[in-house]
């Protein structure tokens, strides 16, 4: 599969390609050169998407306590039933 460059460098991965690797905009690309090869490989977050019990399920590295998320989490649940609306 052949791609050009434009006048800038840039180019258009095909959508098969993006497809395939699940590549949205935004996305980026680890470019290694190896000899007279260019590899690209997409640069993925930690997380991991995981079946559990019919239910999609995250998981990644938590960039806070997870006692503040849980807490945080709760307060809107409990303020949702309660019918305060958003956060409070």
């Amino acid at each position: 599969m052949e791609i050009a460059l434009d006048r800038f460098g840039r180019m258009v991965l095909p959508k098969v390609v993006r497809d395939d690797f699940g590549l949205r905009p935004g996305d980026k690309l680890d470019a290694q050169e190896q000899g007279d090869t260019i590899v690209l490989r997409p640069v993925r977050a930690e997380g991991v998407v995981q079946n559990k019990d019919g239910l999609l399920v995250v998981s990644s590295p938590c960039k806070e306590s997870i006692e503040n998320a849980v807490d945080i989490h709760r307060r809107d649940r409990v303020g949702r039933a309660a019918g305060w609306g958003a956060r409070h």
